[in-house]
């Protein structure tokens, strides 16, 4: 899975692909050999949710940070990935804002810590947003092309000004849902257009990868990513959620 999404992604925007795909198939790795003092908290604030790290161990290479709007619909994820002189710099001041976030809205924030392509650790916390930059309009997204494209019906607003990536934009990441009721990341495309183009060699994909899991039909939905940056760094904003479709065998 790490071969697959590594082939897919080669601009700096996608590393957020990757760490997403590693963490929903490696989400066990953790063992207690690692555990350390490393501890992180969360507050809410007027311009978003600060988080507060303490001890971050010097072996720490990235650390990848999800916050989920646990009271929306779809429960949409914000997204970044620490590293190189942000980490250090965060490991300096020990504060990292998260600026996308909406007023009184309840965030659960994972935190996972890796050494290399190993997650050492993985924390829990959760803060409500006093204040940030958040979504002000509900685009659609849809699979179109006889399931083989997915397709944003419109450009996402949002409630203050955005930079967007300087490299593309959005992002778009296909998910199978699996019997047992785990999902699983396909991998994704960054681009500049409100329509992708790699839907259908993922759902071959699927296909040959996942068969071997489900004797029926296996359901599959994507998802729609801002690329924004703010404080160096490229954050990815979830904006819409496909309905199910199913791929067949």
């Amino acid at each position: 899975m790490q071969k697959f999404c590594t082939l897919m992604l080669c601009c700096f925007s996608c590393v957020i692909s990757l760490f997403l795909c590693f963490i929903l198939v490696s989400f066990g790795c953790a063992n207690g050999k690692n555990i350390s003092d490393f501890s992180v908290t969360a507050e809410g604030t007027s311009e978003g949710i600060v988080l507060q790290f303490k001890n971050i161990p010097e072996n720490t290479t990235d650390i990848s940070l999800t916050f989920v709007d646990i009271n929306a619909k779809d429960q949409p994820e914000t997204v970044v990935v620490l590293n190189f002189d942000v980490l250090d710099e965060v490991k300096k001041t020990g504060n990292l804002l998260c600026p996308f976030a909406e007023n009184g809205r309840e965030y659960f924030i994972r935190v996972y810590r890796f050494m290399g392509t190993e997650i050492a650790e993985k924390i829990v916390t959760g803060a409500v947003a006093g204040g940030g930059i958040y979504l002000t309009n509900t685009p659609l997204l849809q699979f179109i092309n006889g399931n083989k494209t997915i397709a944003l019906s419109e450009m996402p607003t949002f409630s203050d000004k955005v930079v967007f990536s300087t490299h593309e934009f959005l992002n778009y990441y296909t998910y199978v849902r699996r019997d047992n009721g785990g999902i699983i990341g396909i991998g994704g495309e960054a681009t500049n257009s409100l329509t992708s183009s790699d839907s259908v060699r993922l759902n071959e994909d699927v296909a040959r990868m996942y068969s071997s899991l489900s004797t029926d039909n296996m359901p599959m939905y994507g998802t729609a990513h801002c690329l924004l940056e703010h404080g160096n760094m490229e954050w990815s904003v979830q904006v819409a959620q496909s309905e199910n479709i199913f791929i067949s065998f």
